[in-house]
């Protein structure tokens, strides 16, 4: 899928930075907005979900942080907003592989195609913590278009959130890890405080009970989990 972020949005609130060489010569045009514009002014944007599995088929759950503007302390798969930069959506994937757990990806992709479906591999690295360096160890992933096409979706945050809007496009992608997550290095982001890894029919029991619990209410799935660690934590503890 090619993201139409810059189509979408209003040219009015694109902003173009313009970076520069050594020799100061102009060397590439960024353009970029805030999400908060995007938010408070409801405009329709994209984003993708990431269905992240380890070998034995636990997908990867996120508390977010008590202390972000929306979904506080709400329990979600890994998400992440384009780039107006970002080429495609893989591009925005592997970013949020890297900012939200920790893992920086070599963007060389191998493709292909199964029906309306491609499905690409790439060359993780963990990030070691507390250094500025990658281990030399790898993983090869695999990358996935869960759909062939975007999901609408839209959610009114109310007057707690100063009337936001969040109307995007949304991309499901799936992206399967080759290892357990009791046996790789997970750096998670500082807006995350919590994870856990649920195997799928538990997930599906999970969220099931979880929107009989929150239907009509603003919130979020809560901790009746034990497969959790703490923020930052290698792989998990039970």
């Amino acid at each position: 899928p090619i993201d139409p972020s810059i189509s979408l949005l209003p040219k009015n609130i694109v902003t173009t930075t313009i970076t520069t060489n050594n020799n100061g010569d102009e060397q590439q045009q960024h353009p970029y907005t805030t999400l908060d514009i995007v938010h408070r002014k409801g405009y329709l944007h994209t984003g993708h979900i990431l269905y992240i599995l380890d070998a034995s088929n636990k997908l990867l759950f996120l508390q977010r942080s008590p202390y972000v503007t929306t979904c506080k302390n709400m329990w979600s798969l890994l998400g992440e907003h384009s780039n107006l930069s970002d080429d495609d959506g893989r591009e925005t994937v592997l970013r949020g592989l890297e900012e939200e757990i920790g893992f920086v990806a070599s963007m060389n992709f191998d493709d292909d195609h199964v029906d309306y479906a491609h499905v690409w591999t790439a060359e993780l690295h963990p990030i070691l913590k507390n250094e500025n360096k990658t281990k030399e160890s790898s993983l090869r992933i695999t990358i996935q278009n869960a759909t062939e096409f975007p999901l609408y979706y839209i959610r009114h945050y109310g007057a707690r959130n100063e009337y936001r809007v969040d109307r995007q496009l949304t991309y499901l992608w799936i992206v399967q890890f080759p290892k357990r997550h009791e046996d790789m290095d997970w750096l998670l982001d500082d807006e995350v405080e919590d994870f856990k890894w649920v195997g799928l029919e538990e997930a599906g029991r999970w969220l099931s009970i979880d929107a009989m619990a929150n239907d009509g209410d603003d919130g979020g799935s809560s901790d009746d989990g034990d497969d959790g660690g703490s923020r930052g934590s290698s792989g998990s503890s039970g």
